[in-house]
């Protein structure tokens, strides 16, 4: 992230579309970085879903331009349900004590 945009690098894709879960902040504009190649796209709630984006083998980096500075909903990882840290939907490595 730099200011108020996103950088998304995509390696493997299995189609043309793609899907951004977890982003709190209102996307105004979505486009392919090389060559500024804007992409369609729609946000539902938290939700990016984005269109158009041919799969690469070398891959892609995708740029969102938000209103503000992007805030991701992190979820999952090694955290410890002891220690503060924001809301996010555990798994069973989650929860598991030593």
């Amino acid at each position: 992230a730099k200011g108020n945009s996103l950088y998304w690098l995509v390696f493997k894709q299995p189609d043309n579309r793609l899907t951004l879960g977890g982003l709190q902040t209102r996307v105004s504009k979505v486009s392919l970085l090389e060559g500024n190649q804007p992409l369609e796209f729609t946000q539902s709630g938290t939700r990016v879903q984005i269109a158009g984006l041919s799969p690469s083998p070398l891959g892609s980096v995708v740029k969102l331009e938000c209103e503000e500075p992007p805030r991701l909903y992190q979820c999952g990882g090694m955290r410890r349900p002891s220690v503060p840290h924001p809301h996010y939907d555990p798994v069973r490595s989650d929860i598991q004590e030593d």
